[in-house]
């Protein structure tokens, strides 16, 4: 109540923005670190075991070209196709929400893909587990908000060496389980981490900025309250408040207007380009692979 009184006797003011700016990075945003860090390890678990899933499916259910193919494009299919339908459901009821279903649902959907019987099965399920997928960015997204402004830059890419890890895990984990145990297990394996992290994920915070959007100031002000007594530092001094814009917000449409239509389809080239490397340079790994086991009569 004292502090409250302060606040108003003061007639100041800070947004979220600035509060996170006057916080600092610290402690919470170490442990913010791992937390998001663990989301973008699980996920690349699912998206390496693609390049060791369908050579080995391709040997036990003698798959052509094209019916391998199917699986991989699928779980992608299913990412682009649900992507805008997490971004929604997060901008309506939360980032933590949306990253603990979006998480759940890929342990179902990956776990589910361990008892498939035939092949059409295993796309169906594979693309489910993709468009599951599609509402894992919603860990950057909070580790994102979350962070001072300076930070950012450093902070974004020091995830992807949890990207690394998960990506290395997975492979470690299929040397000793795919020639003794099968793919099945290699499934069931690289799924349960995805539980974990779903389970992990109610200590979790929401974003201040969307409690603020959604007008849940009280709750955006006592998630600021947390950060600070983490950190160890004192908070902002006046009342927090929404900062005020002239521009629209939460519309598609906005990205490509004239501020924004040259990012925006800059940033889309660029991810583009990634994707295709890094995802061709992988899956083709595993096809030269493949083609060198078969040349020796390896895969029966």
């Amino acid at each position: 109540m004292g502090s409250r009184k302060h606040i108003k006797e003061t007639n100041q003011y800070f947004t979220v923005e600035e509060a996170i700016d006057h916080l600092g990075f610290g402690p919470f945003q170490v442990w913010l670190t791992v937390l998001a860090g663990l989301a973008w390890m699980v996920d690349a678990m699912e998206m390496m075991i693609l390049s060791i899933l369908t050579p080995a499916l391709s040997c036990k259910w003698h798959l052509t070209s094209l019916e391998e193919a199917s699986i991989s494009t699928m779980v992608f299919f299913g990412m682009g196709v649900a992507s805008p339908f997490w971004g929604k459901t997060c901008d309506l009821y939360g980032r933590k929400f949306g990253l603990i279903l979006s998480s759940f649902l890929t342990f179902y959907f990956g776990l589910l893909s361990a008892f498939s019987p035939r092949l059409i099965w295993m796309i169906i399920l594979r693309g489910l587990t993709g468009a599951a997928l599609g509402g894992s960015t919603q860990s950057v997204t909070i580790y994102i908000e979350f962070l001072p402004l300076t930070y950012r830059a450093k902070a974004i890419v020091l995830l992807e060496v949890f990207w690394a890890l998960g990506s290395c895990f997975a492979v470690m984990v299929a040397i000793p389980v795919m020639p003794t145990l099968g793919w099945r297990y290699q499934l069931v394996f690289c799924s349960l981490p995805l539980l974990i992290f779903t389970l992990i994920c109610y200590w979790l915070p929401e974003s201040p900025y969307y409690y603020m959007a959604s007008g849940q100031s009280e709750k955006a002000l006592r998630v600021i309250e947390r950060v600070a007594k983490v950190n160890g530092r004192s908070m902002p001094v006046g009342e927090l408040v929404t900062r005020k814009t002239d521009v629209e917000r939460g519309r598609f449409c906005e990205i490509f207007n004239n501020t924004y239509r040259r990012t925006t389809v800059l940033l889309f080239i660029i991810w583009l380009v990634c994707a295709f490397s890094y995802y061709g340079i992988v899956l083709a790994t595993t096809e030269i692979y493949k083609a060198i086991t078969e040349s020796h009569g390896e895969c029966s």
